[in-house]
């Protein structure tokens, strides 16, 4: 197949998942909306002081239906999104047929996943990914790993008792002391994805998945208009010694 057919299904794939997250955000909202539609309805018929006591004992299960199902779906979106990019990132070296060869002499580790295409590409190819773009895989990767690993939640204390800590200020009056790297912290608040209620973590967002469809289209037609483009991205067969 043509460069064009695989750039065009990787664009449709990507599509696809844009229109599911339109869909995913019209059932969360329209879920809670029913949920607190209910919760009126069953509400209306009771006394001020019954009513106060049952708006108390639902309070759990709206905070989770509006809160906790959002995150865990947007987040389990996230953790996809990446996988995709980097199934279809290795995909690309192997349908253009990239190699490395190396002497008896060369130990040198390549890495995993996207990075290893990252080197092949430009090893193997002559090609370096944008620098922005590649900024940004490497971002979202940090993000995403956070939330495999550790469920998006991150260690912090009142007091700085972690080493090269980021202090975060999550209220007019309270700031805490986050274990992140700087520039991960920067780029988290920056899409406003922290979430502190007792724990600290990543709290991906509707508009945060949108964004990575976006990105995702963008990333793949720079890469694929460059090899179309550019005749001198073939493989070299880079020699280790």
């Amino acid at each position: 197949m043509s460069l064009n057919v695989f750039h065009w299904v990787i664009s449709e794939e990507l599509k696809q998942m844009d229109r599911y997250l339109d869909l995913l955000h019209t059932a969360i909202n329209d879920n809670e909306e029913q949920l607190e539609a209910s919760i009126q309805k069953h509400a209306s018929n009771l006394s001020v002081e019954e009513r106060e006591k049952f708006y108390e004992a639902y309070e759990d299960e709206f905070f989770e239906v509006s809160a906790d199902f959002p995150r865990l779906l947007f987040s389990s979106f996230v953790v996809s999104w990446y996988s995709f990019i980097e199934i279809n990132l290795v995909g690309f070296c192997r349908n253009r047929k990239l190699k490395i060869s190396i002497s008896i002499h060369d130990n040198e580790n390549y890495g995993e996943g996207i990075r290893r295409a990252y080197n092949f590409l430009n090893r193997a190819a002559g090609y370096q990914i944008d620098n922005a773009h590649w900024q940004e895989l490497t971002r979202i990767g940090k993000t995403r790993n956070r939330i495999v690993h550790n469920n998006g939640i991150l260690p912090f204390s009142f007091s700085n008792t972690f080493n090269n800590s980021i202090p975060v200020k999550v209220n007019d009056d309270e700031t805490i002391h986050v274990q992140i790297e700087a520039d991960l912290c920067q780029y988290l608040q920056a899409h406003n994805l922290l979430e502190y209620r007792g724990l600290f973590q990543i709290t991906p967002t509707f508009k945060y998945c949108k964004y990575l469809v976006d990105f995702g289209l963008e990333f793949f037609g720079k890469l694929y208009k460059d090899f179309s483009e550019e005749k001198k991205y073939n493989n070299q067969g880079s020699d280790g010694g």
